[in-house]
């Protein structure tokens, strides 16, 4: 993902764009929900370690580890594990989304997400979601959250797209930063 630059064309019914969508470094623990993990355990000095550049330096360098955040709180571990473990994932799903305009209103039950737009795809009996937002900027588009909803015989994995408008979305191309 990182260097790279993914545009898509975008189609609802009322227009067509394009959008850019790059994974800045920066984003990578906050997509992970790293600081999730250890925000209730450490200090804020010491969840400065999570966050941003340094967050990406460290789980670089293995100061970051599984076994480090389990041993922080393994309960808040446990809950945010399924980020970490389908994160492969999403390199498939960026190459191939489905996409919505996402409305935090229309889930049930109501959930504090908030993106603009939200990628979504099924793998391995459970839907994928990438949400992604313009950055500070407005000059492109991040990733700002990422969620998995495995799929049940009590669940069919559309708590975050149903009732949501659907829009097109074509890959253009995919450029590279350095």
């Amino acid at each position: 993902m990182y260097p790279f630059e993914y545009h898509y064309i975008i189609k609802d019914s009322e227009r067509q764009y394009d959008i850019e969508l790059r994974f800045d470094k920066e984003n990578l623990s906050h997509l992970l929900g790293l600081e999730s993990i250890a925000k209730y355990n450490l200090n804020t000095d010491e969840l400065k370690m999570f966050k941003g550049i340094q967050g990406w330096n460290n789980i670089k360098n293995g100061s970051i580890t599984m076994a480090f955040l389990k041993n922080i709180n393994k309960k808040r571990f446990k809950s945010g594990k399924d980020k970490m473990v389908f994160f492969y994932l999403v390199p498939k799903l960026i190459k191939s989304p489905k996409a919505i305009y996402f409305d935090n209103s229309k889930v049930d039950p109501p959930t504090k997400i908030q993106c603009r737009i939200l990628f979504f795809n099924d793998f391995d009996k459970s839907i994928l979601h990438l949400g992604i937002e313009p950055n500070n900027e407005n000059t492109y588009y991040i990733p700002r959250t990422l969620l998995i909803e495995r799929i049940t015989d009590t669940n069919d994995g559309t708590k975050y797209i149903k009732d949501q408008q659907r829009i097109e979305l074509k890959i253009k191309d995919k450029v590279i930063m350095i």
